[in-house]
């Protein structure tokens, strides 16, 4: 039997047609198979800064490659090995920035030599320059007739106040990365990655954490390795009690 061009070619046709088929039935079916990329592990090198949040490391300078270490509860770049380090938790306190907590229960923070002194006085030295201030608003309220007497009673109170954190400013003194039992200002460090390596700054300061332990060898740079044994942190306990109220409220809901 002779087969006329015009068969031949539907033959060829649907053919292909059925080929295509398949094939697309079998890609369909191999791609929904196909696993998300998996999340970064701890041993990925490659986590960026917001990734750190709620992991355990050890510190680890890049210029130096000594660990950081508690001697004493002081923080030093002693350590030769990842097992002789201090373990820390990298609590989120923002995006990109942490507390970092120690298995004895204190944050690693840049603390002034006379800080929590400086602040009571502040607060004491600026508390007649507030009142000022506030007598000033008193004033404004007599109407515009009075706005020189309140700008100029305001100018008195801001600049009572001015000097007062000037002083205490001063008083404040020096200021060294230490433990402190709890959280202050300058223990949240901001932190940030380039392809492994990380970069510390205090959120307050802006200052780098190498710079205010004074030691040259360090870098700027530090790796951050996974590490075991670090403590938990301490979270906001939930403690209402009581029953829960059932019934209609006045308004109807």
């Amino acid at each position: 039997m002779r087969i006329r061009p015009s068969q031949s070619r539907t033959a060829v046709i649907a053919a292909l047609t059925t080929t295509l088929l398949l094939t697309g039935c079998k890609s369909g079916a191999s791609s929904s198979n196909v696993a998300p990329p998996a999340p970064p592990t701890l041993n990925d090198s490659t986590l960026n800064r917001y990734q750190l949040a709620n992991r355990c490391f050890v510190v680890q300078s890049v210029q130096s490659g000594k660990f950081l270490a508690l001697e004493n509860e002081t923080p030093r770049f002693a350590a030769s090995s990842a097992g002789s380090a201090t373990p820390f938790y990298f609590k989120p306190s923002a995006l990109g920035r942490y507390l970092i907590y120690s298995p004895d229960e204190q944050w690693l923070s840049l603390i002034s030599e006379n800080e929590i002194e400086a602040g009571n006085a502040s607060t004491t030295l600026q508390e007649p320059g507030i009142v000022v201030e506030h007598i000033g608003d008193v004033v404004s309220v007599i109407g515009p007739t009075a706005d020189p007497i309140d700008d100029a009673i305001g100018g008195a109170g801001e600049a009572q106040r001015e000097g007062a954190r000037e002083l205490t400013n001063a008083f404040v003194g020096s200021s060294r990365i230490a433990m402190s039992s709890q959280p202050v200002d300058g223990s949240e460090w901001e932190i940030f990655a380039d392809e492994g390596q990380y970069t510390l700054q205090s959120y307050q300061s802006g200052a780098h954490f190498a710079e205010q332990l004074a030691d040259n060898t360090l870098g700027n740079n530090f790796r951050l390795q996974p590490a075991q044994n670090c403590a938990t942190y301490p979270e906001a306990e939930l403690n209402a009690s009581g029953e829960p109220f059932k019934g209609t409220l006045p308004d109807g809901s």
